[in-house]
């Protein structure tokens, strides 16, 4: 253990002189092991090492029992101890976590704090070999990519892992031969736990099969990292290359091949979201307009030619619903605005088709129309069948693709004709309505600002 131990140390350029080693001890083999070790080497390699203990609080008498022993372990060698308590369990219940995940919380919260008070403050965690082998074998289980196979890093920002190409059976070696005692967490032993199921189930099946399979997983796990690096790297370039005011450029992102845009998305966003929500943006970056809610915090949107990032939007107020009759073609809408509807010659209609699309968006053809119109904003479970894509869809839908603003959506005209949407503001006329060669009377929507009518909005 010791030997592959130094050239972890080594190869990964974990310490320095000068460096402050906060190493976590739970009483545990595994980081009764790594104290140790680092106890023998610390004059040589010229760090200071302290010992860090967290009650979670979780085991009651036995976990008590735990934090007894480390107190008289760092004792009998002279090894400066910091011991926490929290309460896991309240912590858990209040963010909604797992135990497990509100105690990796709290004990990097605890590091971190430590290490901020030192110049130089490194965090020691006692991860092994095996405990890599069942955190590949875990996420393998659920469903992971690349990164997913790179198992646990030997080095993170200032977490280092000095024991990470040492099996679990090495370090009770190490512990045996140098009369070191360990407390056992009653918790490891029941296969009550996923973990402990791979730990106790599937590792020795998986030995019978390729008894040197530490050595295969742990090849696994390097070359793993390593295309998880060279992609990452590719992703942030394509980030770099597509960097714009406010966000990224879509058209510069939309090329790249799912496995580079995925990442340059987790990059980009600045958290962790799930395979399905990056896949989701993923398609919006392709189609060109969209949003996606990342985490509470975040919001992924495509608009107008840029991807973007920022906290959920507030729910918008509703503007009160209202509907008004257009009389002879025009009526006044209840938002200062006037709508007025004028002859347009088909021939016309499809000369702004080939030359004007923005006029053209706001024509249509009258031929099958024999009510009065209705101007009004939309309502809960509007539908619409946009020209020329032969689908129906709700509104809400088609306002998300075409990454219209939740606060802009309540703003946007319709035009309903015996209970139909026959054309929205900015979208245009529905298949039925929509002006060909064979239509004999077409209309041009207007939309103006009643102060000045010569001035369309």
């Amino acid at each position: 253990m010791r030997t592959k131990a130094l050239a972890a140390i080594g190869r990964h350029n974990m310490i320095f002189p000068g460096d402050t080693v906060f190493v976590g001890l739970s009483g545990g083999a595994d980081s009764v092991a790594l104290t140790h070790f680092l106890y023998t080497v610390k004059d040589q390699m010229g760090f200071e090492l302290r010992a860090v203990h967290i009650n979670h609080k979780l085991r009651g008498k036995e976990a008590d029992r735990d934090e007894m022993f480390v107190r008289d372990f760092c004792e009998r060698f002279s090894i400066p101890l910091a011991v926490e308590s929290r309460n896991v369990a309240g912590i858990a219940q209040k963010k909604g976590l797992s135990c497990e995940q509100a105690g990796r919380e709290v004990r990097y919260e605890v590091f971190d704090r430590l290490c901020s008070e030192v110049e130089h403050g490194k965090i020691a965690t006692a991860h092994t070999l095996s405990d890599l082998m069942e955190t590949m074998i875990f996420n393998i289980a659920r469903g992971c990519g690349i990164g997913g196979l790179c198992g646990i890093p030997a080095v993170r920002d200032n977490i280092i892992r000095p024991l990470i190409d040492c099996t679990r059976e090495e370090i009770e070696r190490y512990c045996e031969e140098n009369n070191l005692s360990y407390v056992i967490d009653s918790t490891n032993l029941s296969d009550d736990f996923t973990r402990n199921k791979i730990r106790h189930a599937i590792i020795p099946a998986l030995y019978e099969i390729n008894p040197a399979l530490d050595k295969t997983m742990r090849r696994l796990s390097s070359l793993a990292a390593q295309d998880e690096d060279f992609l990452s790297d590719l992703a942030q370039s394509a980030l770099d290359s597509a960097k714009c005011s406010g966000g990224y450029s879509t058209e510069k992102l939309s090329p790249l091949s799912p496995s580079v845009l995925s990442r340059a998305i987790i990059s980009a966003s600045g958290i962790s979201p799930s395979s399905r929500q990056v896949e989701l943006l993923s398609q919006c970056v392709k189609v060109g307009s969209g949003s996606v809610q990342l985490g509470s915090d975040v919001v992924g949107t495509v608009a107008c030619g840029k991807l973007s990032f920022a906290p959920p939007r507030k729910e918008p107020e509703k503007i009160p619903f209202w509907s008004v009759t257009l009389k002879d073609g025009t009526a006044d809408l209840p938002d200062g605005r006037k709508i007025f509807l004028e002859d347009f010659s088909p021939e016309d209609a499809l000369k702004a088709q080939k030359i004007n699309k923005k006029l053209f968006i706001n024509c249509i053809c009258c031929d099958t129309i024999n009510v009065n119109l209705t101007a009004r904003i939309r309502k809960g479970g509007d539908t619409f069948s946009p020209a020329g894509r032969n689908c129906t869809k709700t509104l809400k839908k088609l306002f998300n693709e075409q990454g219209i603003l939740a606060d802009e959506r309540w703003r946007r005209v319709l035009l309903e004709a015996d209970g139909e949407i026959i054309w929205i503001e900015g979208l245009g006329a529905s298949q039925k309505v929509y002006p060909d060669s064979k239509s004999v009377r077409v209309l041009l929507i207007n939309i103006t600002n009643n102060k000045n009518e010569d001035e369309p909005l």
